[in-house]
């Protein structure tokens, strides 16, 4: 059940968005919200991770080549 804004309740069905889909609702969303906050903070340490993990792979590949 979800809260409207006359005190009223409606119920809605869950959904399932793909990770993109949540990454956008997490930069577009309210800061000030806590799950927000907690999204837009997951992705950030993911993206930082994945760039650690490429910059490791290409140096690999270079110390490979020589």
């Amino acid at each position: 059940m979800v809260k409207l804004g006359a005190g009223s309740e409606r119920e809605i069905l869950d959904i399932m968005l793909s990770r993109y889909a949540c990454y956008l609702a997490a930069q577009n969303g309210d800061l000030r919200k806590d799950p927000i906050a907690f999204a837009q903070s997951y992705f950030a340490l993911q993206t930082r991770r994945q760039e650690l993990l490429e910059k490791h792979i290409q140096m690999l590949e270079r110390l490979e080549a020589r």
